[in-house]
């Protein structure tokens, strides 16, 4: 049964779980001590990006799984290519003659 959390996303834990990995596996494949990783499926730290690559890598899964699964909000993160229209405030440069 999955544990998915409050939000309906899947865990760290569902995700590994569903690779078929012990915690010993994919904590030594990311390159963490036993406490770091219980710490990030506890929901108590994440993993800086690279040890996140190294979990889709390992879960086969996209990297915005694995940031959903950390609580982190991937919806408006292009995975196509295409480049989103984003007003920064910042004022149009002006074009050359």
């Amino acid at each position: 049964m999955e544990s998915s959390n409050k939000y309906g996303r899947k865990t760290l834990k569902d995700l590994r779980e569903e690779a078929q990995l012990s915690k010993s596996a994919v904590y030594k494949y990311v390159g963490v001590t036993p406490k770091s990783y219980d710490a990030w499926e506890e929901g108590n730290s994440i993993p800086s990006l690279v040890r996140a690559v190294r979990l889709a890598e390992l879960f086969g899964k996209p990297i915005t799984v694995i940031c959903e699964a950390f609580g982190i909000d991937v919806s408006k993160v292009p995975i196509d290519g295409s480049l989103p229209s984003i007003d920064t405030g910042a004022a149009p440069s002006a074009s050359e003659p």
